[in-house]
């Protein structure tokens, strides 16, 4: 049986800091994994990969056992949407999370930007500097 062990340390709402070894038992080899601090996980970029992964299995679940494909073009759809699915949840994990409009209005980046706006005119102004 394959083994996990880790800490994991949760600030609010981020994943800041995780060491995570993963015993593989049919090889026996141990692999260690750790992320920078300055590269934090939010809560949800893990469920949105985790569902994007329980959409990948459910494809590939969604026949009985005994099903047989028809043709190579079946196949391939299937597995163009299974890897879909499985590339959605690694971009999640690998794209850093976008902030919200109030980590935005007090990052300091509407002032770099020259907006002096109240908050609640920003995301029109955003959106209107990225149309320009």
């Amino acid at each position: 049986m394959d083994q996990v062990k880790g800490v994991l340390t949760l600030q609010g709402e981020a994943l800041t800091q995780a060491d995570i070894n993963l015993k593989v038992a049919k090889s026996g080899q141990v692999l260690h994994f750790q992320f920078r601090e300055d590269k934090q996980w939010k809560l949800q970029q893990i469920q949105d990969a985790r569902n994007h992964v329980n959409q990948a299995l459910l494809l590939l679940n969604s026949r009985d056992e005994t099903y047989q494909f028809k043709t190579g073009a079946e196949v391939n759809k299937l597995m163009d949407a299974v890897m879909l699915q499985l590339t959605r949840a690694r971009n999640r994990l690998t794209t850093p999370a976008s902030l919200t409009l109030p980590e935005l209005a007090t990052s300091g980046l509407m002032v770099r930007a020259g907006m002096s706006r109240p908050f609640t005119q920003a995301p029109f102004l955003m959106l209107q500097q990225y149309l320009a």
